[in-house]
């Protein structure tokens, strides 16, 4: 559904049009993560966890139904276009592969058989599917686009600002709870103000887009996002509430300025009758930051409690000032990185400036 969805706004609207309704596009979607984690809480405390997934079937089942009737086919297929089935199936299998060892290599060992059989597998076809890419006329995914530098390295750049963003929803709701001692209403009310400064930077990003270059407002949206992640790293075990609450909107407007930018870059360079395929990577790099923030992220935490854990005990502190000062200071650390991530993101983009400027020097 959310790799459709960009794809079938943008053929729906000219191209000069594209930057605000992708604009809006994010926009919407910001709003129902705004709502989320404020409805999911009310939910869990009603009806328990399952209330939670069982209230997504009247929405899914008004979505469907709207889309059944709502949404047309935006152009036709070229006579004797096929669909790459094989090529497909070796993409998806080689990107559950790598998705399941990123989640579960920690569980069951880096270097242990099922990580490293699933690790060979997904690589196999990952070959597999360069191999065949590379010898079929109509791919699922051609990977000539990658031969053009500034579109791999925003590629990049997607899936380092969603490694970093994700600290946010990895680490913050622990943060509130269990150091700033928040109650769960306010925890959800809280950790909504990143979707919001998205909510609010996705139409001015939009807007900003078809007047600026997409690459200066992604290079602007980066750098409030790593200011953001700074800024949370710096968080004591009680901050201001109006601290909180700035810095997460800081976070999530810098990324909404990211996210619409680079998806209008992402859209643009691809034709129009590939644009199932612009969707798709969008969300396909969103997903590997998000699954690498995940797992990055928590053994990066866990790597900077054993290590305070064990200089604060050696200090002689009580289990429970150890507890809570462990947790935050390695909460910093992780969030110190992930500003620097963002930064990496950032300077991704600045190199594909410098090459853009090369290539038409030459």
């Amino acid at each position: 559904v959310f790799s459709c969805a960009p794809a079938l706004v943008t053929l729906a609207f000219p191209d000069t049009e594209r930057g605000k309704v992708l604009g809006l596009y994010t926009m919407l979607a910001a709003i129902a993560s705004t709502l989320g984690p404020l409805l999911g809480g009310q939910l869990v405390a009603l009806w328990g966890w399952s209330g939670v997934l069982l209230s997504r079937v009247p929405g899914a089942s008004v979505a469907a139904r709207l889309a059944s009737g709502g949404i047309r086919r935006p152009g036709h297929l070229p006579p004797g276009q096929r669909f790459d089935s094989l090529g497909a199936m070796l993409l998806t299998a080689a990107l559950v592969g790598w998705l399941l060892v990123f989640q579960q290599g920690s569980r069951f060992g880096w270097l242990a058989f099922p990580t490293v059989l699933l690790g060979s597998v997904a690589g196999c076809c990952l070959l597999g599917f360069v191999w065949h890419t590379l010898h079929t006329a109509e791919p699922v995914l051609d990977l000539r686009f990658f031969q053009h530098l500034p579109f791999t390295l925003a590629n990049l750049a997607h899936v380092l600002v969603n490694l970093a963003s994700f600290t946010v929803l990895l680490l913050v709701p622990y943060y509130l709870l269990n150091v700033y001692h928040a109650s769960a209403l306010l925890g959800g009310a809280l950790l909504a103000m990143a979707p919001c400064g998205s909510l609010l930077a996705a139409p001015i990003s939009g807007w900003c887009v078809s007047r600026l270059t997409a690459r200066h407002v992604s290079l602007v949206g980066i750098g409030l996002t790593a200011v953001g992640l700074f800024g949370i790293s710096l968080w004591p075990s009680q901050a201001n509430l109006l601290h909180i609450t700035g810095l997460l909107a800081l976070q999530g407007f810098g990324a909404g300025l990211f996210q619409v930018a680079n998806m209008d870059f992402v859209m643009g360079t691809i034709p129009r009758h590939q644009q199932g395929v612009a969707g798709s990577l969008t969300m396909l790099t969103r997903t590997v930051g998000v699954v690498a923030g995940a797992t990055l992220g928590s053994f990066s935490f866990a790597l900077f409690q054993t290590s305070y854990t064990q200089q604060l005990h050696a200090a002689g502190l009580g289990a429970a000032t150890l507890k809570t000062q462990v947790f935050l200071l390695a909460f910093q650390d992780v969030f110190r990185y992930a500003a620097a991530v963002a930064l990496l993101a950032g300077l991704c983009l600045w190199s594909g400036r410098l090459s853009s400027a090369r290539d038409v020097r030459h």
